[in-house]
């Protein structure tokens, strides 16, 4: 839910007369809060969704404001929009995700227990799990690079721009297809997202990414490990 031209949410209750909520807000500024009102010249300045995830999704990061314009001009057809894509996903069950790299330390170790095939201790069953739902995807060994976090409901983590980051699942078994946390970005077309091709990065782009391991010290959500 949002306001950006591209994809402006629709009031569907006949009581109130404005058809899209911009048009709400823009006669209710009140609704904003000063703060808001006054920074972003009237204007709601994020969106968000109620998302259910059964299957991980792609590990992916957003660029920070410089880049997202960048990219915007060099390939708009692929980057319809200049704004950059800070993300905040607060949990509505209990919800599992990935979220920056790991220390350099740390991973090493994992990939030194798994060479010894000792994969109990580290996280097994879950890359087992991986593997079944995309066989042969070499982004299954992401747990062993990326933080791996557990967040009960009401809690939230932070996905910085240019961190690399993965929701993997979230809710009970037997409650798979519940909403699962809300995803709130800064404004941008999202509409326009499932209609882009998927765009390989080059070498130059990854470059950009932040590998600092420390990043994720900053975390305040439950862990399964101790990253933090």
């Amino acid at each position: 839910m949002g306001t950006h031209p591209r994809g402006d949410a629709k009031i569907l209750d006949n009581r109130i007369s404005q058809k899209t909520l911009s048009q709400w807000i823009a006669e209710n500024q009140d609704s904003l809060g000063s703060k808001v009102k006054d920074t972003f010249n009237g204007n709601l300045p994020f969106l968000f969704k109620v998302l259910s995830v059964e299957t991980p999704l792609s590990i992916q990061a957003h660029p920070n404001k410089e880049l997202a314009e960048k990219l915007h001009l060099q390939a708009p057809q692929h980057y319809p929009d200049a704004n950059h894509k800070p993300e905040m996903a607060i949990a509505l069950t209990p919800f599992q995700g990935l979220c920056g790299f790991r220390p350099v330390e740390e991973i090493v170790t994992f990939l030194k227990t798994a060479a010894g095939n000792n994969m109990e201790d580290i996280f097994g069953e879950l890359l087992l799990q991986l593997h079944q739902q995309y066989p042969g995807d070499i982004g299954c060994f992401a747990i062993y690079f990326l933080n791996l976090l557990t967040l009960k409901p009401g809690e939230a983590m932070f996905l910085e721009a240019n961190v690399p980051h993965a929701y993997l699942k979230g809710g009970e078994p037997h409650f798979s297809s519940e909403p699962h946390c809300h995803p709130c970005w800064a404004l941008f077309p999202y509409l326009d997202k499932g209609r882009r091709r998927v765009v390989k990065e080059t070498p130059k782009d990854l470059a950009a990414l932040t590998s600092e391991g420390s990043w994720a010290q900053q975390a305040t959500a439950g862990r399964d490990d101790e990253c933090i």
